[in-house]
């Protein structure tokens, strides 16, 4: 279990719209049940009682990236997500999470131009808005109800692992 299995369940975990999910598992050749299936298996390793933040490093060891602040916060890459990689940062006793989120890479440029799935991270993607307001953050989903100053419509916003999954207009 490693780098393979922890990105099927990031991607099962994240929600993108059936389209996206689609295209991404055709390109990974993946089927939806076999992503299932990894999916309930890193679950069932990383809710064991030696906790999950523990049980995910081991899993992750090996891809990391980044370490800072003692190993607190780690940053580690996964092939679907380029322009990003997948930052934790772990409470000093080492048991459980502070924060798991998706950052932008060094190197990697923040997009330009009207907000889309997969293209944006939550900060970029609310800067371009006014008006936000927050309806749920039920980690690792968040969904905001924003207003366009260009169009001076209104959106819904939905983002999962910090990555933008949907734009709506409402």
């Amino acid at each position: 279990m490693g780098r393979a299995e922890y990105q099927l369940y990031l991607l099962e975990t994240m929600r993108p719209l059936p389209e996206t999910l689609d295209r991404i598992l055709r390109e990974i050749e993946c089927s939806q049940e076999q992503m299932e299936q990894e999916t309930e298996r890193i679950r069932s390793e990383i809710h064991m009682p030696a906790g999950s933040a523990g049980r995910t490093r081991d899993i992750l060891r090996g891809i990391r990236t980044h370490q800072e602040q003692g190993g607190l916060v780690e940053r580690y890459k996964f092939p679907l997500w380029p322009e990003y990689e997948l930052e934790v940062e772990y409470h000093p006793a080492g048991d459980f999470f502070m924060r798991l989120w998706f950052v932008r890479a060094p190197g990697s440029e923040p997009p330009t131009g009207q907000p889309t799935p997969w293209t944006w991270l939550k900060d970029e993607a609310l800067a371009q808005y006014e008006d936000v307001k927050e309806l749920t953050l039920w980690l690792p989903y968040e969904t905001y109800d924003v207003l366009n100053p260009k169009d001076g419509k209104r959106y819904f916003l939905r983002f999962g692992w910090y990555v933008l999954q949907e734009i709506d207009e409402m």
